[in-house]
């Protein structure tokens, strides 16, 4: 990952003092893990030194064991592989990344080169410090935001499949009797429209009987002459048939099967 860029400034200033010492640089920066955590422990990285702003090409490499407390570290480049003299005189740009195929991951670098080694190991600056701790704060107070979250979430959850399923099964009882009371009140019903029906049949029956009339039900294939022969053993008799029950037949004559048909007595 590409660590910030070193001011023109900044190099500048020491490039008009007079330096007889192989010159280092302090590098300070954060680590972290493939999560974005931050680390603890003693961890491998690669330092680099280009030659232009953007692009150009490596002209100082060097890999060193680092110290990282809660994901800051500091460390003094040039002790392993010399830096080369003009990065005093020209603007560089200082990357720092670790070795392939290892899970952390370096961000927020600061370079800054001097004439000589550090009189002390050097130490995490008042300035990332401050960035550090800030960091941090927001992370753990996302994490506390994202832990109550998470918990209300799994309590509503319980809640709602504590008293939803209850809820459910007390709305299909409610549905339920409502509707078995809605059945037996239609069944109640028809058996009592049945044996009104059954009776005014019975009683039209009677009276059409009383006055030299009965009545048929068409079965399946009838016609009206069919129906003459079964009655009165002659199809012509259709034509009485017909005069009876005009009102009730459909257009042409046909009568459909299950109809009842009153049928004058026979002669």
């Amino acid at each position: 990952m590409r660590t910030k860029i070193l001011s023109a400034f900044a190099v500048l200033s020491l490039a008009g003092s007079a330096v007889s010492a192989a010159p280092r640089m302090l590098f300070e920066g954060r680590l972290n893990d493939a999560q974005g955590r931050p680390m603890s422990g003693n961890y491998l990285l690669v330092f680099k030194v280009f030659d232009a702003l953007s692009g150009g090409f490596e002209i100082w490499r060097e890999t060193q064991y680092v110290p990282v407390q809660r994901g800051a570290f500091a460390t003094e480049l040039g002790r392993m592989a010399p830096l080369p003299e003009k990065v005093l005189t020209d603007v560089h740009r200082v990357a720092v990344e670790a070795p392939f195929g290892l899970p952390w991951k370096p961000v927020l670098g600061i370079a800054k080169v001097r004439s000589g080694p550090a009189a002390e190991p050097p130490a995490v600056s008042a300035e990332v410090s401050e960035q550090i701790e800030r960091t941090e704060g927001v992370r753990a107070a996302e994490e506390a935001l994202a832990k109550a979250k998470a918990a209300a979430a799994a309590s509503d959850w319980d809640v709602r499949r504590e008293r939803r399923p209850d809820d459910k099964v007390r709305r299909l009882e409610r549905d339920l009797e409502q509707f078995r009371k809605t059945a037996e009140r239609s069944k109640k019903e028809a058996e009592e429209s049945k044996s009104r029906l059954d009776a005014l049949e019975k009683a039209l029956k009677e009276k059409r009987e009383e006055g030299g009339v009965r009545i048929y039900e068409v079965q399946p294939g009838d016609t009206l002459r069919s129906i003459a022969i079964k009655l009165y053993g002659d199809a012509d008799r259709w034509v009485e048939l017909y005069e009876a029950n005009h009102d009730r037949l459909q257009r042409g004559g046909d009568p459909i099967a299950g109809q009842r048909l009153v049928a004058p007595r026979a002669r």
